[in-house]
């Protein structure tokens, strides 16, 4: 979410209003994704491409 809204608002206030600290913010943005969330973007890529196949069914 704060990466989202980084043009709308400063990340250092986001974090504080989130209670997550600036500097795990930070290395989360350095990392790659993790395999779990490369599965799910696998899994949601198949989703709409069924879903499209099924002409929204």
């Amino acid at each position: 979410m704060i990466e989202s809204k980084r043009a709308e608002y400063p990340a250092t206030l986001m974090c504080r209003l989130l209670g997550v600290s600036r500097s795990g913010y930070d290395m989360r943005r350095s990392r790659p994704p993790s395999l779990h969330a490369q599965e799910d973007q696998r899994l949601l890529k198949r989703i709409r491409e069924t879903h499209q196949a099924s002409r929204g069914t």
